[in-house]
């Protein structure tokens, strides 16, 4: 009988030119399971990440336990407990040291792999358009100094990884916030909402700002309800007729991918916003999505019960 933790992990061949074919071969898999786990039920996984090396994998279960998976030695290698609502969403930071888990309960929290410490960042400041600041998206910037979380109560919020100063609530959405990703270069932010938009934030100033001052960036008001912040969204995207569930940057910092409620994925021209391409083919809400680091293919998961890879070249 199989136990009610179990990852199936799918081989398939890697191609860059040409793109990836899908059906070349049958696929293989590595199915890594949880001995420890309950026997009765199953535990719901909301959320996955590899690790940079692609050695590991981590895990938000239904039980709000981590799980770090030694994918070669199909078992688990570390148990992280502590957060007391649904796991939704998890980074690796860039050298695969910390892992960032955010929660239903209001908190991030941030795990050392090799040592299993880790620290808590508690949302204290909610927003009363819902008050609601429940954590749905969570996202370490390339360098590992910054963290930022999206919310249900519409605020993005930037921490300093290291102390875990709240540094800035960035603030626009007029709904939840599904989703947030760091362009490569960690100067940008995109988020993406339940209010059918997406976001640019130039990062910036507030980097400027926080090399010059520290995380002592957080204490001048930025923070506080009634001030305006640091960072303002300098480009909105405009298109998706129902809820943006994922985001996603290229690279080269030339695109911002997105997935929708409305089943559809649409490319935008990072630098003016324009909608560049629709992709159709889903049959429900578009809710994960991520482009391969080298460019060229584009994978989606949906409420469909499928997951789709996608090439594209540019011009």
């Amino acid at each position: 009988m199989s136990y009610p933790i179990t990852i199936l992990i799918k081989r398939t061949p890697f191609h860059h030119h040409p793109p990836l074919k899908l059906m070349d071969d049958f696929p293989q898999f590595s199915v890594v399971e949880d001995e420890t786990a309950p026997k009765a039920g199953d535990l719901y996984i909301r959320s996955v990440r590899f690790s940079p090396d692609g050695k590991l994998l981590a895990t938000g279960a239904e039980d709000r336990k981590i799980r770090v998976w030694d994918i070669a030695k199909r078992r688990v290698r570390q148990v992280f407990d502590g957060h007391s609502q649904e796991i939704y969403s998890l980074d690796f930071s860039r050298d695969g040291r910390r892992i960032v888990s955010g929660s239903g309960d209001k908190t991030m929290r941030i795990w050392d792999v090799l040592d299993g410490s880790s620290r808590t960042i508690t949302i204290s400041d909610t927003d009363s358009i819902n008050n609601d600041s429940g954590v749905t998206s969570v996202a370490i910037s390339p360098d590992g100094c910054f963290v930022a979380a999206g919310s249900l109560d519409t605020v993005v919020r930037i921490w300093d990884v290291a102390t875990g100063a709240l540094l800035d609530r960035l603030r626009g959405h007029e709904d939840s916030v599904y989703s947030v990703a760091f362009t490569s270069d960690g100067r940008g932010l995109v988020s993406g909402s339940l209010d059918k938009t997406l976001k640019f934030w130039d990062l910036t100033e507030l980097l400027n700002d926080f090399a010059t001052n520290g995380p002592s960036i957080g204490n001048k008001g930025s923070t506080s309800k009634n001030t305006p912040p640091t960072v303002t969204s300098s480009l909105e995207f405009v298109g998706h007729k129902d809820f943006v569930l994922s985001v996603s940057v290229s690279n080269d910092g030339r695109w911002v991918v997105s997935g929708s409620k409305d089943r559809s994925v649409h490319f935008w021209d990072t630098h003016n916003g324009a909608l560049q391409l629709t992709l159709q083919g889903h049959k429900n809400s578009v809710i994960s999505l991520d482009i391969n680091p080298l460019g060229g293919t584009l994978a989606t998961g949906s409420g469909d019960n499928t997951a789709r890879i996608w090439s594209y070249t540019t011009t």
